[in-house]
């Protein structure tokens, strides 16, 4: 236990320096509102991993991610099938439309 919570403070450090060189990097301050808000996520994450591995939700959460992006790639696929499918259609057409006026493509 002492070991994680030791691993844990360690993160924290490394996040905070990480944290410090790139708003320090930002050129002219305009977009460190915006860094500062991703960074606090992510300091919300880092925080909340101990409770997350103590409560084992840690696999669950992990479980929800991974179905998430099967649905998001499984849409993506779909997708690309429904403008195959789409494609083709238009190039039957063309070949009908042409082929009523006695033409070739």
């Amino acid at each position: 236990m002492g070991l994680q919570i030791y691993e844990w403070m360690k993160n924290l450090a490394v996040f905070y320096i990480f944290l410090t060189v790139v708003t320090h990097l930002v050129p002219d301050g305009r977009y460190e509102e915006y860094i500062r808000f991703f960074m606090g996520l992510l300091l919300i994450l880092l925080m909340m991993s101990p409770l997350l591995e103590v409560m084992n939700l840690k696999s669950q959460v992990e479980s929800l991610i991974s179905q998430y992006e099967m649905e998001e790639q499984n849409l993506e696929l779909q997708i690309q099938d429904f403008s195959l499918g789409e494609s083709s259609l238009e190039e039957y057409m063309r070949q009908e439309i042409f082929a009523e006026e006695g033409e070739t493509p």
